[in-house]
């Protein structure tokens, strides 16, 4: 059986750290832990073609751009398809940077579910 790669895509304002609390050990959001982040997995997963494995596409967005960090909390991005529609879109991405490994990165859909 051929194990199925997803791809992720992991939010950086351009010039900036990524968007994720996890990556940076930072909170971000003020809110205690250091769980959130910006990424985004591919929109058309289906429950069929569901893996943990990713690759990691590292994406530079403009500089305006709302996110996790956003008082109040708005975030501009929350589907591949806002990013690449099929290529990148030129007003949303800046540059990607596609990383050469996959991840084992297991979703979870509630605290202590996966």
């Amino acid at each position: 059986a051929r194990l199925v790669v997803n791809e992720m895509y992991t939010l950086r304002r351009e010039g900036r750290e990524a968007l994720s609390e996890p990556r940076r050990g930072v909170d971000i959001t003020g809110d205690g832990d250091l769980w959130d982040t910006n990424d985004i997995f591919l929109s058309s997963i289906g429950a069929l073609d569901y893996s943990p494995l990713v690759r990691v596409n590292n994406v530079a967005v403009p500089l305006t751009t709302n996110s996790i960090d956003s008082a109040p909390l708005e975030v501009d991005f929350t589907t591949s398809e806002d990013l690449f529609n099929p290529g990148p879109d030129p007003v949303n991405v800046v540059a990607v940077e596609v990383e050469s490994r996959a991840r084992n990165c297991p979703h979870q859909a509630a605290i202590g579910e996966l």
